[in-house]
């Protein structure tokens, strides 16, 4: 229909942001955070302690792990919506460097 057709076009004129926002992403509780992110991607390198819900480094002290986000290392608990309005490359990825030793 001509609604729908012009509801389509809208959406391909906004910004990831606004697409964002307008489906309720952003509002939704909980938020994914760096720190669930890490731990699913890297699991041999992060992992949530089931206790607290908080993410930390799941190997040992003789082994260097270090992450960043555009040259900077947020905390564990930010909301990754607010990392990729912040912190996202021009081109809307936002890009999570891992080192490991």
């Amino acid at each position: 229909t001509k609604h729908e057709k012009d509801s389509t076009k809208d959406s391909v004129r906004k910004r990831p942001t606004e697409l964002l926002e307008n489906l309720g992403t952003c509002q939704a509780s909980p938020y994914t955070t760096l720190g669930d992110v890490l731990a699913d991607c890297l699991p041999t390198h992060f992992a949530v302690d089931p206790s607290t819900g908080n993410c930390a480094t799941a190997v040992s002290d003789e082994t260097f792990v270090y992450y960043c986000v555009q040259g900077i290392q947020p905390s564990m608990k930010c909301a990754m919506v607010d990392l990729w309005r912040a912190l996202s490359h021009p081109d809307h990825f936002l890009y999570i460097i891992v080192v490991t030793e």
